[in-house]
């Protein structure tokens, strides 16, 4: 057994997200595989090592995909080293072994999250919804985030670069009338809300035509592969032909077939759901900056996070922030509006007009973000 282990064989029934195809052979014949809900595991590490969420939200997450499990479960997996493709048994105490199933994680991904350095979205001690800020906007000048302090004798709150010899010191009320301008740039007037999510349906529509039919089209090969692969199959069970001729053909089509399947990836979004998002962020949008303003701590980080994705960078010589990527649904609003405000009442909108606008400007309904 240890010989096996060594070997990279599996010898017992494999963790969560994967399953073994042929658990009635010997160890060596074995085929563990990822199953769906491993598919749906290799999500869940992509956000953990993301940082986007926290264990409670990738948690909510899985649930709603139909993934029953809890937190300590999940947490328990994070820590599993045979989801990065490595054999650790008590029947070799300390000996790393390299396995043979497909990993669902990558080991330098694995080794991030489980870091003790690593960024996990959750509140910290020294949170303060004073500075709502803190971490989050960095200082442009040496990309480091930006720390905060209270000056006691003053009763004000400052924010600065954590680097030693940087001069980017900023008064928290400052930076905070400051981020706000920055909202007011993707909030829309409410009497456009009904227009722009038509806009924005309809530039989805005619920019995803050529992503549907080619999603239908790599369907099509695959529902084909998998026919050819079953019957090769049945061929050789029933001895019509031989195991040479079988192992000739059958990697061949599993190669292709697992080539099709990343084609489709896990990025496309359904029309019913990316109208759902369009509803929801024009609703924030109406009233961004409120939002922002009057909410509690965990409420303004989440909505920092919504519309700018990777943080914000603050510019002391110009005294502005800036971004490289703005959540797509926002980053669309303000060419819109403008547009709009143009438009005199009666007017028909042209949304050809508004496709060729946004599309070059980086609208990626599957990600749902874009660059600026």
């Amino acid at each position: 057994m240890s010989d096996l282990i060594r070997k990279g064989y599996w010898l017992w029934t494999p963790p969560l997200g994967y399953i073994n195809k042929k658990k009635y052979h010997k160890a060596v014949d074995w085929e563990i595989v990822i199953d769906n809900k491993g598919k749906l595991l290799k999500k869940a590490f992509k956000w953990k090592v993301q940082g986007t969420y926290s264990n409670a939200e990738i948690v909510r997450k899985l649930n709603l995909a139909g993934m029953k499990i809890n937190e300590k479960r999940l947490h328990e997996i994070f820590k599993n080293p045979f989801y990065c493709g490595i054999l650790i048994s008590n029947m070799l105490p300390g000996e790393i072994n390299l396995g043979k199933h497909e990993p669902l994680v990558s080991k330098e991904d694995f080794l991030t999250i489980n870091s003790s350095d690593s960024p996990h979205p959750k509140t910290h001690k020294s949170d303060d919804v004073n500075l709502p800020l803190k971490r989050f906007i960095y200082c442009e000048n040496c990309n480091t985030p930006l720390t905060g302090f209270l000056v006691k004798r003053k009763g004000l709150y400052y924010y600065k670069c954590r680097n030693k010899g940087c001069s980017c010191t900023k008064s928290a009320k400052q930076l905070h009338k400051t981020f706000k301008n920055a909202l007011d740039n993707f909030q829309i007037d409410s009497k456009y809300k009904d227009v722009i999510k038509d806009v924005m349906t309809y530039v989805y529509d005619d920019i995803t035509k050529e992503l549907r039919e080619n999603e239908k089209n790599v369907k099509k090969q695959i529902t084909e592969t998998k026919s050819k692969l079953d019957a090769i199959e049945e061929r050789f069970a029933i001895g019509e032909i031989t195991q040479d001729i079988y192992q000739k053909f059958k990697p061949k089509y599993d190669k292709e077939l697992k080539e099709l399947e990343s084609q489709l990836g896990d990025s496309s979004i359904s029309s019913s759901n990316f109208e759902i998002a369009i509803e929801k962020a024009l609703k924030i949008s109406s009233n961004l900056k409120e939002i922002w303003t009057s909410g509690d701590l965990i409420q303004k980080k989440k909505i920092q996070k919504l519309v700018f994705p990777s943080g914000l960078g603050y510019d002391k010589q110009n005294d502005k922030v800036q971004t490289k990527r703005v959540n797509s649904l926002f980053a669309v609003i303000p060419s819109i509006s403008n547009d709009l405000n143009k438009i005199k009442n009666g007017e028909p909108i042209n949304f050809d007009k508004f496709s060729a606008r946004v599309t070059p400007a980086g609208f990626k309904p599957a990600t749902l973000r874009a660059e600026i």
